[in-house]
């Protein structure tokens, strides 16, 4: 009986254990992150379906050079190991893969007063010279932490449009949703998430509407990402006028 009861509060003990998450990013930091995104639409006009299909892949390899007084990164080392779109379905483009200017380049990523900027090797601004790669970096991903500790089985959420700001890539007008988060499970410090994000959106005049699911894997006690997945359909005027099917991985590694 007493082992039983011993038993019983250990387990509650365990599951009332609350977590905080927070990004630390020590100076000289080296990490390599590799991600991919997948699209396979589908578009209707004039008793017609038009089938595209596309591919883009990024390695990059990004260097700590300096961090705040909160170990948020002030200025990075990037270096661009790979930075690709590839063709595979398309009713006006041939297949095949293209490599982006940036491939192959390292550059700075600084912080400034107001907002992020990419500098080359010669310290010379080229934020808008290099449109893709500046649309990786300048998320800020601990947006989408819970502001407050959390046990497992707890929840968060937080808007649509933040959680599209910190996916890397540019943001359409007029999204409007939410991003909830679950925390699943903690082992040996590393959280497991899964998420749900339902949200609509307006590009070029027509409406969509959007549900993506995933997972996403944090180690808390180093406060990093290790790995993000999530897949997808997106609806264009509620299917009528097209669907696509949407899938992202993103995996970090670190030295």
């Amino acid at each position: 009986m007493k082992v039983t009861a011993l038993a019983l509060l250990l387990l509650f003990a365990s599951e009332s254990k609350t977590w905080e998450f927070k990004y630390r990013f020590p100076k000289g930091l080296v990490y390599e992150e590799a991600s991919s995104r997948e699209l396979a639409m589908e578009t209707y006009a004039d008793a017609r379906t038009f089938r595209f299909k596309m591919r883009s892949d990024a390695k990059l390899r990004r260097s700590i050079v300096a961090v705040d007084e909160n170990q948020r990164p002030t200025i990075e080392r990037v270096e661009v190991l790979s930075l690709t779109n590839t063709v595979v379905e398309d009713p006006e483009k041939k297949p095949g893969t293209k490599a982006d200017p940036a491939q192959g380049q390292t550059f700075v990523w600084r912080r400034l007063k107001e907002r992020w900027g990419l500098f080359d090797q010669d310290d010379s601004e080229v934020t808008r010279k290099y449109p893709r790669l500046v649309e990786k970096l300048k998320n800020w991903r601990d947006t989408r932490l819970p502001r407050e500790k959390v046990a497992v089985g707890g929840q968060w959420e937080v808007s649509a449009l933040t959680f599209l700001e910190t996916s890397g890539h540019a943001v359409p007008e007029g999204v409007d949703g939410v991003a909830l988060f679950t925390l699943d499970a903690v082992e040996k410090g590393i959280a497991s998430i899964s998420f749900e994000v339902l949200f609509t959106q307006t590009v070029t005049g027509t409406y969509q509407s959007c549900r993506y699911t995933g997972t996403w894997r944090f180690d808390i006690e180093k406060g990093r990402d290790l790995s993000f997945d999530m897949s997808g359909e997106l609806k264009i005027d509620q299917g009528r006028s097209g669907k696509a099917d949407l899938a992202m991985k993103r995996s970090v590694t670190y030295r």
